[in-house]
């Protein structure tokens, strides 16, 4: 039986693996970005994995705005510098490949 002093441990444990990740990546123009990026992305995609590509295709006018400008490279970079670095509470992940192209999820941070 998994206890409350279980479930904190490894939170706590999580939590600390996340700090000791290191300055961030991201630049101030990035963590913008991405602030606007990701909420359309955790409400259209949910923690389903996707592709940069998929997104650039996704009907979502909203999706669009916030993508204008991006092509499937310089998205997949922005993702790839953002990967683990807590934006607003949401963290972007890569949870896998497919085609040679790198799959990728956003999660909400639990603090």
């Amino acid at each position: 039986m998994v206890t409350l002093d279980d479930v904190l441990t490894e939170l706590h444990g999580l939590r600390a693996l996340l700090q000791d990740r290191g300055p961030s990546r991201l630049s101030r123009a990035d963590r913008d970005r991405l602030a606007r990026i990701l909420p359309v992305v955790a409400g259209l995609m949910g923690s389903a994995p996707f592709l940069a590509r998929e997104l650039l295709e996704h009907p979502s006018a909203g999706l669009r705005l916030v993508l204008a400008g991006c092509s499937s490279r310089s998205l997949g970079r922005l993702l790839r510098r953002a990967e683990g670095q807590p934006v607003n509470g949401l963290v972007v992940e890569q949870v896998g490949a497919e085609a040679g192209a790198k799959l990728w999820q956003v999660v909400k941070v639990v603090s």
